[in-house]
């Protein structure tokens, strides 16, 4: 096995994206931001984690959120008005 040299030890290690993962995934909310940037409480939340009704990562039990993700899934539920 070669030795690494001085500079790759000192280098800070550099994160490698697959290509497919979009800058946006990288921006992820806990649920307490989730809910206060969506002006609901944390049981609210929690209810429209169970019903599936916005998109949620799981990572190691630990939910996270894309805010473009979830402002796209919430725009089904957007009343029109009637003419």
């Amino acid at each position: 096995m070669p030795a690494e040299t001085k500079t790759q030890r000192d280098r800070a290690p550099s994160l490698h994206l697959h290509p497919l993962v979009r800058l946006e995934l990288l921006e992820l909310l806990n649920k307490k931001q989730m809910a206060a940037k969506l002006e609901i409480s944390a049981s609210t939340l929690d209810t429209w984690i169970r019903e599936r009704k916005i998109p949620y990562l799981k990572i190691a039990g630990i939910y996270r959120f894309s805010w473009p993700r979830v402002r796209q899934a919430l725009d089904k539920f957007e009343v029109k008005e009637e003419q």
